[in-house]
């Protein structure tokens, strides 16, 4: 698998009500949007409609707001309409910011969508949330993805005193990072708020804003640099000290 790395390519497939509709290969459809209303759409996971609420989750920042979503279908019984909503997702939405002058943050559409194309190819192998779906808005963007629940750091940080717990964690996030970059992408960010735990209790993988597809190895080796700055900022020093250890082995 690791060699197998999927080509994503950005072509136009058709226009519908004068709206530029865009495929993103192995994505789901990406539509142009003006407004935060106009952005729901069905995919294969929601047999229905994904409704962005309100409900902020974790700390806004320029880099984006997180909403609690859910899905929301309907099903014919007889004379009746049943409604059901699954509100295990999450939406990332990142608004595009003008600075003046012509410059712009770096979080535009094209930079959304790469995000989304990675994040995509992580999840494929297990490694990140599914995504599902990528909508690139005239003010923004959003992508919808499967739902998570606490972080690493604040898991350590719950119990700093369990020992064995903690240091099985950081041998998970790890993996985690080794097994991206067996299938050479560099996330550039894994600091200990990166990693979460899903709604099936396994850690994952998340923002993907500063990731790239490569297979130079000391790009990849950057990723543990960041790693190691985040656990001296958390100064846990048997953490430390078992991070060193584990890349030691690494390296004989």
């Amino acid at each position: 698998m690791a060699n197998n790395i999927p080509e994503l390519i950005l072509k136009d497939i058709s226009v519908e009500d004068g709206k530029k509709i865009l495929d993103v290969s192995i994505l789901p459809t990406v539509p142009m949007c003006a407004t935060l209303e106009k952005v729901f759409i069905d995919s294969d996971e929601c047999h229905g409609i994904y409704k962005i609420t309100d409900k902020k989750i974790g700390n806004e920042s320029s880099y984006g707001s997180i909403f609690l979503t859910c899905c929301e279908s309907e099903e014919k019984v007889g004379k009746f309409t049943l409604v059901s909503n699954n509100c295990d997702y999450v939406a990332k939405w990142q608004p595009i910011i003008d600075l003046g002058a012509g410059f712009k943050m770096t979080n535009t559409s094209e930079n959304m969508i790469n995000e989304a194309k990675l994040q995509y190819i992580a999840a494929r192998h297990g490694l990140a949330p599914m995504i599902r779906e990528v909508m690139i808005c005239e003010d923004g963007s959003i992508i919808i993805m499967d739902a998570l629940t606490i972080t690493a750091q604040d898991e350590i940080l719950a119990d700093v005193d369990d020992v064995d717990h903690n240091i099985k964690i950081l041998k998970t996030l790890l993996e985690l990072l080794k097994r991206l970059h067996s299938i050479h992408i560099f996330h550039g960010d894994p600091h200990f708020n990166n990693f979460m735990r899903g709604l099936d209790g396994e850690f994952y993988l998340i923002d993907f804003g500063k990731a790239q597809l490569t297979k130079n190895i000391y790009i990849q080796f950057r990723d543990y640099e960041v790693f190691e700055d985040a656990l001296e900022r958390l100064g846990i020093p048997y953490l430390i000290k078992a991070f060193r250890e584990e890349i030691d082995k690494e390296n004989d």
